[in-house]
């Protein structure tokens, strides 16, 4: 795999995401196990001069082109670096590489983001994000991944966010990035995916059931069930 760099063209059978989230409802959030979660579309990839993919991306859940064929391996990106780091140094992560490299980029103003959301600034905020995850992999490693997440956390959140490819495989996009890391780093073998987009060749690809919208749903709950 590679990183993201192909076109992205429109599907025949357009749905926004916001449409999809209404009529799909449930049948997006499927219970799966994350080590089938092995690849990654990257967002910063869909930032670069490319503002049809992140409109695409962003706002339709059908999606064509080759950005299934284009992706980079999960356990490369530098955010699963950090997880593990954390998951290895534990409360000593302030001791930890990533800890430091992280500081080190922050403090040179690279633009990274908090678990709040907000741009850090400063080591105290690394701290606070480093201590934040701490705390998720302690949950996960007492309760496993907990069906409900964090609705207080000051912007909208969704369960560990995935694309479906044209041959049925999930990539991980847009959401949940840390507790996917953590989840496979702890072993755990349940975690709750948030479909935001499919690919408009395994939308073809459906058994007619109606219009494409009911041939979605049935597909996704038994692809759900298959990845248990």
């Amino acid at each position: 795999m590679v990183s993201l760099s192909g076109d992205v063209k429109c599907s025949g059978f357009e749905i926004s995401q916001n449409v999809a989230r209404a009529r799909l409802g449930d049948a997006l959030e499927l219970r799966v196990n994350p080590k089938w979660i092995k690849g990654i579309i990257k967002k910063t990839c869909l930032h670069e001069g490319r503002y049809i993919q992140e409109k695409m991306f962003f706002e339709d859940f059908v999606v064509g082109g080759d950005w299934d064929l284009l992706a980079d391996f999960f356990e490369n990106d530098p955010l699963y670096a950090e997880m593990a780091d954390l998951v290895r140094f534990e409360g000593e992560y302030r001791s930890s590489p990533a800890f430091q490299l992280c500081v080190r980029e922050v403090l040179e103003g690279a633009k990274r983001n908090g678990p709040d959301g907000r741009v850090m600034s400063s080591e105290s905020d690394v701290d606070k994000m480093f201590s934040f995850y701490l705390g998720v992999m302690r949950s996960m490693e007492k309760y496993g991944y907990l069906d409900k997440i964090d609705e207080n956390r000051g912007k909208q959140e969704w369960h560990v966010g995935v694309a479906v490819t044209r041959d049925e495989q999930f990539l991980h996009f847009r959401t949940g990035h840390h507790r996917l890391a953590l989840a496979q780093l702890l072993g755990l073998d349940r975690v709750i995916v948030h479909v935001h987009c499919v690919h408009e060749e395994w939308v073809s690809s459906l058994k007619p059931c109606g219009e494409p919208i009911f041939s979605i749903k049935e597909r996704l709950r038994k692809l759900g069930g298959s990845y248990e």
